[in-house]
């Protein structure tokens, strides 16, 4: 722990804060824009079948009005969840502001609990790493599976913790079974 910690400490806050907001601000704006051109072709679909339900009134249409109200039915509830899910990216992309303070607590928390845990006696370290720590799986074969509670792309450590595990991975392949 205390070398993750030392190595949160190092890395620069701002420019992590800043990176993990524009790649979520991203991939809101990409979902917002996807669910807009669903939309839009929904809309479209909607008013050719409009048009079409004119002509079966004007007497000039070929298809059957059954058909047609069945289908216009269809395409008007297609675009009303369209316009749902719109409204729910949109308010996602409204709300981001308050995601990013969070994500600003966050890390000023871990930052926190980085300076005080290499001073800390045991029982308040313990505490520290139960702040961290949403979960630890043993399997039979004493195989140890950790979840935090943080990501290690949050902390900007994503590419040292892989490079960790694939140098744990390697140990375990070339260690001798018995």
């Amino acid at each position: 722990m205390e070398s993750i910690f030392s190595k949160i400490k190092e890395q620069p806050g701002e420019q992590i804060i800043q990176a993990e907001f524009d790649e979520r601000i991203a991939g809101i704006k990409l979902n917002l824009e996807q669910a807009k051109v669903a939309l839009s072709k929904d809309a479209e679909v909607l008013s050719m079948l409009e048009d079409e339900l004119l002509k079966v009134l004007q007497g000039t249409s070929s298809l059957k009005p059954e058909l047609l109200n069945k289908k216009h039915d269809e395409a008007e509830r297609a675009v009303n969840q369209r316009k749902v899910i719109v409204e729910a990216f949109e308010c996602e992309l409204e709300n981001s502001k308050e995601t990013m303070s969070q994500v600003k607590r966050q890390y000023n928390d871990v930052m926190t609990w980085a300076e005080m845990y290499s001073e800390s006696p045991i029982d308040a370290k313990k505490m520290i790493v139960a702040q961290l720590i949403s979960a630890v799986r043993v399997s039979k074969d004493y195989k140890i599976e950790i979840d935090f509670k943080i990501s290690e792309r949050q902390l900007g450590l994503a590419q040292e913790m892989d490079v960790t595990k694939k140098l744990k991975q390697k140990r375990s392949r070339n260690e001798p079974s018995l």
